[in-house]
């Protein structure tokens, strides 16, 4: 059996009908030694048999981590990072694939870093695409350095993070909700540099059934609300003072419709006085946009299921050790 060079993770719910895609673009990535980790949260489909059907005839080992309740990606993210083994992790949610020679391409760019430099870096990006366009802005540094906040932050888009397992399994996302945004823990090792190859290695699939984004409801408020507060630090120079305010808003936003109180509130927000500061000019308007939200109808207080979950849940492992 070679040893495993990358982990590819899927966390899913709901999605059986789309892991046949991931599989595919997993089985075009030819002459790297590959993991596929599935995390099924208590999906009511036949994920399950699925991952089953696929892992038996798959020529790499396929490992199936199963919550009997609902926990929530972040949960689910956390466990299948502790279970990788590759050198390098990367995500291929179950609404995503990888393009042919995707990974080739990635660790042809991460070898020709000085071996006596590679310390210094998370990774290697690059873009990504949906079956119009490639996502995000143009720049002008092509397969150069970057640092990883200064990347997502100048592309302004989804893109494909190649990274080096061990720093991933440092930075745990917080269980606080059924989802918190990625950010929370990419803008923490985001300090660190990436190799960015200006092309696209991942095509993404938007508006699939069950998406946790763009749902247009207040949902994962809790989630979110840890997400800006907690990496104000790592974003706030390039934020401006009409970011700052916007984010401060939002944060307010989402800390009451996630039932947060003042005092965890307070400690969830790390930033300097100025950012306080905003907090205080931002309460009138974040109150009238509470009032919008709840006279909408668009707050779900996902954290209250999410919360009595937890407490039942129990976690199941399956392997496959495929053809390798």
């Amino acid at each position: 059996m070679r040893r495993v060079l990358v982990s590819v993770v899927t966390p899913t719910w709901n999605r059986a009908d789309l892991l046949g895609r991931v599989w595919a673009g997993l089985r075009t990535q030819s002459d790297i030694a590959i993991e596929w980790l599935v995390g099924n949260d208590a999906s009511v489909d036949d994920t399950s048999s699925i991952v089953a059907e696929l892992a038996a005839k798959s020529d790499f080992p396929v490992t199936l981590i199963e919550a009997s309740a609902r926990v929530g990606k972040a949960c689910m993210d956390n466990e299948l990072v502790a279970a990788a083994n590759g050198e390098f992790i990367i995500w291929c949610d179950s609404d995503d694939h990888l393009l042919p020679g995707a990974l080739a391409r990635l660790v042809e760019v991460w070898s020709q870093i000085p071996d006596g430099h590679k310390d210094g870096y998370l990774g290697v990006c690059a873009r990504a695409e949906t079956e119009d366009r490639v996502l995000g802005a143009a720049v002008e540094r092509a397969q150069d350095d970057w640092q990883w906040n200064s990347l997502f932050s100048a592309l302004g888009s989804d893109l494909v993070i190649f990274a080096r397992t061990e720093l991933v399994k440092r930075v745990r996302f917080k269980e606080v909700d059924f989802m918190i945004p990625e950010t929370s823990v990419w803008n923490v090792v985001g300090i660190m540099r990436v190799k960015f190859i200006d092309a696209p290695l991942k095509r993404v699939h938007y508006n699939q059934p069950n998406a946790l984004s763009f749902t247009g409801k207040m949902q994962y408020n809790r989630g979110r609300a840890h997400a800006l507060g907690g990496n104000y630090q790592y974003v706030k120079d390039r934020l401006g003072m009409r970011g700052e305010f916007v984010r401060a808003v939002n944060f307010i936003r989402y800390c009451v419709h996630g039932d947060v109180s003042f005092s965890a509130a307070k400690s969830i927000w790390v930033g300097s006085s100025r950012s306080k500061l905003m907090l205080l000019l931002g309460s009138l308007p974040a109150i009238g946009l509470i009032l919008r939200d709840q006279w909408r109808g668009v707050v779900e207080k996902t954290h209250i299921e999410f919360e009595r979950n937890r407490k039942s849940a129990r976690l199941s492992r399956k392997y496959w050790s495929g053809g390798c």
